[in-house]
């Protein structure tokens, strides 16, 4: 039944693509992903749906809620990084993990 010129289904399905345009989704990058303690990641934010607020948690105990964060890992091990976005219409677990892995340096500081 079409009311006022629009078809129910496509009226419905116009709406529902405003609804998910509007989520935050996570997604981020970083570099490097791997490397001997003590290693610099740097990550780069790449969420979409406008966020307003991030919450990274770098799987170490520390947290940051810096658009693009630097942390560095001291010790060796196998870190699952979480970054959380909200935006002013959602509060979402819009998560995107990645792992970073860590390796004990070298002993006397010479390469491996």
């Amino acid at each position: 039944m079409k009311r006022f010129g629009i078809h129910p289904t496509r009226f419905l399905r116009s709406r529902l693509l405003r609804f998910l345009a509007s989520l935050p989704k996570a997604g981020f990058t970083a570099f490097p992903r791997a490397g001997e303690a003590p290693l610099a990641v740097s990550f780069l934010d790449l969420s979409c749906g406008h966020p307003t607020s991030r919450a990274w948690d770098f799987g170490d105990g520390a947290v940051s809620t810096d658009q693009n964060p630097v942390h560095i890992y001291h010790r060796p091990g196998i870190y699952q990084v979480i970054l959380t976005v909200t935006n002013d219409a959602w509060s979402t677990i819009g998560i995107c993990k990645s792992l970073i892995t860590v390796t004990a340096a070298a002993p006397g500081g010479a390469p491996r």
